[in-house]
């Protein structure tokens, strides 16, 4: 008579350790489906900051050009009649002006 120990794995356990397994591996597709979609949102958000970053470069250099003094002190000459003078600047005066002259006009 020859004494085998051999065990026999329940089919229940069986059943048990292949559920999980799927779990498992269902999660797992589960994550890396969810992480493709989170990855490409990103990659579209960080091209739309790119885009508007070169819109607001684009719009600081179009205020930079605008607000320069050369063409302030062409237009201030052409339609208002303005000069410039070094001397007429005086750094400690204020100019206060109401809001109804500005209105009508005259100051």
């Amino acid at each position: 008579m020859k004494n085998t120990n051999k065990k026999k794995i329940s089919l229940f356990y069986l059943l048990i350790t292949l559920i999980i397994t799927c779990t498992v591996i269902v999660i797992y597709i589960s994550s890396s489906i969810q992480i493709n979609r989170l990855a490409v949102g990103n990659n579209l958000l960080k091209e739309e900051i790119r885009r508007k970053t070169q819109i607001n470069d684009m719009l600081l250099s179009e205020v930079e050009k605008l607000s320069s003094f050369d063409r302030i002190s062409n237009i201030a000459g052409s339609k208002f009649a303005l000069k410039y003078k070094e001397s007429s600047i005086s750094t400690n005066k204020k100019v206060v002006l109401k809001k109804s002259d500005l209105s009508k006009g005259s100051f």
